[in-house]
């Protein structure tokens, strides 16, 4: 009898488990949601609601790989029910998990997915991103183009295929696709951003400035990109460095920190809010490197990002042989497809003898 009642009680244990985890998940009480799904799933192994509030809270708390395997779980779970069960919004958490954690091949199978389902620009960006991560330029510059023709706006799949355009070869119109991307979305930061990158692989340094601080001038205010906004400081502190105005780039880096200050943030793990302060001498580079190393997200392009900067510093300083060596760390990251990884090569090619 008594073994009875245990058996009966289960269900509605699991149930009251559920509920108060998706009670303190709406309240975004992560910490406090996440046992309560653990302990439902103990009651009722085959809950995928609690799998796929677990993943929600492993998402928000930047844990992608615990998150994904909850992501799966759900997908297993369901499919085995219903077949034919789209689940649209667990294939994006999927699709994000795996450009996070930088499985390309998983982020093409996932976009590839939910495209069978919806055409969105979205999806063919993602896709796009994946495929040039991974080599496949021609596959790229056609999702790149889709994600444009779904939504002419999207500056992004734009300032992606001048990318790609521009690791083909075509200067011209890698510029021109920047240009149009300009004029779709004038108050976009990330495309000065973006032609300043395309113009420094270009060797166009000089002109790639006044891009760089035109992207300074649209990233401001409460809503300003800090991880944009921290490297549009450092890409300016190397150029006027190497132009020989000391001055300038440490004014760039004493306003960088006042707009931290001003919003009340601190750079903490993130590897991209670290390097103006690395470049103006207030972190060392052991302080970047461990911030790099720590990424919960993109590792390798954290990494590869941050030998980039030490290096350029180190070349700045005049040390060329530490240059080409953390140059040479760049790309043993196997970062391939970034502007970092693509500048380091550029750079070692420059100080070849």
């Amino acid at each position: 009898m008594i073994l009875l009642v245990l058996v009966l009680l289960a269900p509605q244990e699991s149930a009251v488990r559920l509920k108060a985890g998706q009670e303190k998940l709406k309240v975004r009480d992560f910490d406090g949601a996440i046992p309560e799904f653990e302990k439902c799933l103990e009651r009722a192994p085959e809950e995928y609601n609690a799998s796929f509030g677990l993943g929600v809270c492993y998402w928000e708390k930047e844990r992608y790989k615990d998150s994904r395997a909850q992501f799966r779980r759900v997908v297993d779970l369901v499919e085995r029910r219903t077949p034919d069960a789209a689940l649209t919004t667990v294939h994006q958490k999927l699709l994000g998990c795996a450009l996070l954690l930088e499985d390309f091949d998983e982020a093409i199978a996932e976009s590839t997915l939910l495209l069978k389902t919806q055409e969105r620009a979205e999806y063919y960006y993602d896709r796009a991103l994946a495929r040039q991560r991974k080599g496949d330029l021609n596959g790229a510059l056609e999702d790149a183009a889709a994600a444009v023709r779904e939504d002419a706006q999207m500056a992004k799949a734009r300032t992606l295929r001048a990318a790609v355009v521009l690791a083909r070869g075509d200067a011209a119109t890698a510029l021109s696709e920047l240009d149009e991307a300009r004029k779709a979305k004038p108050s976009d930061p990330g495309v000065p951003f973006a032609r300043a990158c395309a113009l420094l692989l270009l060797g166009r340094d000089a002109e790639a400035l006044t891009d760089l601080r035109a992207a300074l001038k649209a990233n401001q205010g409460l809503s300003s990109d800090l991880e944009l906004l921290a490297s549009s400081h450092s890409l300016l502190w190397i150029g006027e460095r190497r132009a020989g105005r000391s001055g300038a780039a440490a004014e760039g880096i004493q306003a960088y920190q006042a707009t931290l200050k001003e919003l009340g943030k601190e750079p903490g793990k993130n590897h991209l809010l670290c390097l103006p302060l690395y470049l103006g001498g207030v972190l060392s580079e052991a302080d970047l490197l461990q911030a790099a190393e720590g990424a919960v997200c993109r590792p390798s392009q954290a990494r590869c990002e941050a030998w980039l900067y030490i290096a350029e510093r180190k070349r700045i300083e005049g040390d060329a042989a530490a240059a080409r060596s953390a140059y040479q760390s760049g790309l043993n990251t196997g970062a391939r497809g970034t502007f970092e990884y693509d500048l380091a090569q550029r750079r070692l090619k420059e100080m070849s003898p």
